[in-house]
């Protein structure tokens, strides 16, 4: 069922399943809760983070950084179009991105192997064009809108139809995700309907994605809203060496980055790599708190990965290695990165221990 509220909240995918899922926000309103964040939306002290994170394919998001955006042909076709992988609804339709590293963390693996940082334009970032389904009847805003239009329902009868007494959208009037191989009938319903219109023609650009279990995750709906993409090897290698926000958590003590070290070691494979680099990483390092030991939520094992665990014998490698050893230091960064999901932060060590000896 886990697995299952992940996929929900993924968002949208390219032709070859790309996923479609930081400066503090304009207020200083910080929850770990979908429901609260979905409050603060409707009193307008919440919009995103101007910084979101998404994982996905490595030679598909290369295209985005490239650009510095979505590709316009992706975004009219595969992001905001018909051809969404899990045949989205329009109301659900974006470009998705989650607040904090530990969440975007939870969609990358093997396949899903790159993570961009999504730079949004601060002109965007109103309370005007951000909503959240969450408690939208209580919104008067929304309320107006709905009474001057012609529908047959009154507001009071729409909305005791399309969400209960506490205003939470009614599970068998919004459907979230469908399999493609599935071929069961899946055409809007009219909750799902009059809530795209009202979207679509207030020009919202975010929309509060509270399906599931993340905290706070967001389908940007405005492509213009996208100022820059950044991702690249060069731009990983630096960006995880001195900014501990990757390797701490904020609302989810549990998660153990697994997959911002596979990033990582990734990208430090094409990049000029200098002791420096590993000396800002380790003294950042030992002032952070690590993640709180627990069971990973997939494989249920105890699976560590703090990056306190190998920053200290990552350092001492990387000073040893010199010269021809140099080689040698990155084929092992790279077959961490290749393994990690087979590796425990114990196993990665002794590997970085053993080298250049």
């Amino acid at each position: 069922m886990k697995l299952l509220l992940l996929f929900l909240i993924m968002g949208n995918f390219t032709p070859q399943s790309r996923m479609g899922r930081v400066p503090q926000s304009k207020t200083t309103f910080v929850a770990c809760d979908p429901k609260e964040t979905a409050n603060a939306i409707l009193a307008s002290n919440k919009v995103p983070r101007d910084v979101l994170f998404h994982y996905g394919k490595k030679d598909l998001l290369l295209e985005d950084i490239k650009e510095g955006s979505i590709p316009k042909s992706i975004w009219d076709e595969f992001i905001m179009g018909e051809k969404t992988r899990f045949k989205l609804k329009r109301f659900r339709r974006g470009f998705y991105g989650s607040e904090f590293a530990e969440d975007a963390d939870r969609f990358g693996d093997h396949t899903y192997n790159w993570l961009i940082k999504i730079i949004l334009n601060q002109e965007c970032l109103h309370s005007s064009r951000v909503v959240s389904l969450v408690y939208l009847p209580k919104n008067p805003l929304f309320k107006t809108w709905y009474e001057s239009k012609t529908f047959t329902s009154s507001f009071e009868q729409w909305k005791s139809t399309c969400f209960d007494q506490d205003s939470y959208p009614r599970e068998k009037k919004f459907n979230y995700y469908k399999n493609p191989s599935e071929n069961a009938d899946f055409e809007e319903s009219d909750c799902e309907k009059v809530i795209e219109n009202y979207y679509k023609e207030q020009n919202f650009a975010f929309t509060h994605d509270a399906s599931g279990d993340l905290v706070r995750s967001w389908a940007i709906r405005d492509r213009e809203c996208i100022s820059k993409i950044e991702g690249s090897d060069d731009f990983w290698s630096k960006e995880f060496a001195v900014k501990s926000e990757y390797w701490t958590n904020t609302c989810n003590p549990e998660r153990n980055h697994r997959n911002n070290i596979r990033v990582w070691f990734s990208a430090l494979q094409g990049f000029n790599i200098t002791p420096e680099l590993f000396i800002g990483f380790y003294n950042m390092i030992k002032k952070t708190i690590p993640p709180e030991d627990s069971l990973e939520w997939q494989t249920q094992s105890l699976d560590r990965f703090a990056a306190q665990d190998f920053a200290e014998a990552l350092l001492i490698a990387s000073k040893k290695c010199t010269g021809s050893q140099r080689e040698l230091f990155r084929e092992t960064l790279k077959e961490i990165s290749n393994n990690v999901d087979q590796l425990q932060s114990s196993e990665v060590k002794t590997k970085l221990e053993t080298l250049c000896r």
